[in-house]
């Protein structure tokens, strides 16, 4: 897992055993697993998860791990659609034909709706920037 840099809410080693909590909790299903393979009490992890800079080091173990899992998605989609199309393609039946083109149009709608966003979501953060940087030069 990649290291991420400390920050100013906390030191390197306060933050080096969040990582260490984190990987644990999105390793397992409940806390009771978490703190099993942690070998620590249930109450050291839940005081920590309490901790708003273990959220921050939550979320962004977290966003690696999604990150990770797309990536590897990401490596075999082409053979995913390749099955669909040969499906299409097939002798199959109607109803395995219908499954796979539906399948096909959810995906494109989705990858569409997700551009989308994500262009909205730039320019609202390119507003807010040229916001700053206006209302910053506007003062003494």
């Amino acid at each position: 897992m990649k290291k991420i840099a400390p920050t100013m809410e906390t030191d390197e080693i306060t933050r080096a055993r969040f990582e260490k909590y984190a990987v644990a909790v999105i390793e397992n299903s409940d806390v009771g697993a978490a703190v099993k393979q942690l070998g620590i009490s249930r109450s050291t992890l839940l005081r920590a998860m309490k901790n708003p800079a273990f959220q921050v080091v939550f979320r962004e173990v977290r966003g690696q791990v999604i990150s990770a899992a797309l990536a590897s998605l990401s490596a075999i989609a082409g053979k995913a659609v390749r099955t669909l199309e040969a499906v299409l393609d097939s002798d199959c039946p109607a109803y395995a034909k219908a499954g796979a083109a539906g399948k096909i149009l959810d995906l494109i709608l989705k990858i569409r709706e997700t551009d989308d966003l994500e262009g909205r979501l730039e320019a609202v953060e390119q507003l807010l920037k040229d916001r700053d940087v206006f209302e910053g030069q506007a003062q003494p």
